[in-house]
């Protein structure tokens, strides 16, 4: 394969950042519910990134350089085993739009091995990175379930309780982000 066309499909899946966070956003909006049940399962879910995160990591890290073409097929099965998981715990059941839930979850599970990777962290830092993003995903999952259940009974018109308003909402908390990691 040339080095374009390497960097063609690199760029087009494994590091477009825009889809990796919208697949993370995605997941999160579908599964939540209110705020209650939702705390609950974002422990199972973080939890669950949390470990298959550490795992992906160390399995990468003892693979011999020459053998990194094989870094997707590691985070694949570390993602199917964090899918497993879940489903054990009886999270992902059902579909969205016809598509089966577990399929919405593959996006971020396998993501964040993806991003721990491409920062060639030690130990101490990828637990750090690792710990982080947990945090903030898990806040972030709480977050949207507030938000869905604020839209939910709120006195709008119908048409204003729909995904296209979480996504508003969600696209006006990006923003806030990003200004403060200018300041």
């Amino acid at each position: 394969m040339s080095e374009l066309s390497r960097l063609f499909l690199n760029s087009l899946l494994s590091e477009n950042m825009s889809l990796a966070f919208f697949l993370g956003i995605l997941f999160m909006m579908v599964e939540s519910g209110s705020i209650k049940k939702t705390a609950v399962k974002g422990l199972k879910y973080v939890s669950t990134v949390f470990v298959i995160n550490i795992l992906g990591w160390f399995l990468h890290s003892f693979l011999p350089s020459g053998l990194d073409p094989l870094n997707p097929a590691i985070f694949f099965i570390t993602t199917v085993l964090g899918v497993t998981v879940l489903k054990y715990w009886g999270e992902l059941k059902g579909e969205w739009f016809g598509l089966p839930k577990f399929i919405l979850a593959i996006g971020p599970l396998f993501g964040t091995q993806l991003l721990i990777q491409n920062g060639a962290y030690v130990y101490a830092e990828m637990m750090t990175v690792n710990t982080a993003y947990i945090l903030g995903g898990y806040i972030l999952f709480v977050l949207i379930a507030a938000i869905k259940e604020e839209i939910i009974v709120s006195d709008a018109a119908p048409v204003f309780k729909s995904y296209s308003t979480l996504l508003a909402a969600i696209a006006m908390l990006a923003l806030g982000v990003i200004g403060i990691q200018i300041i």
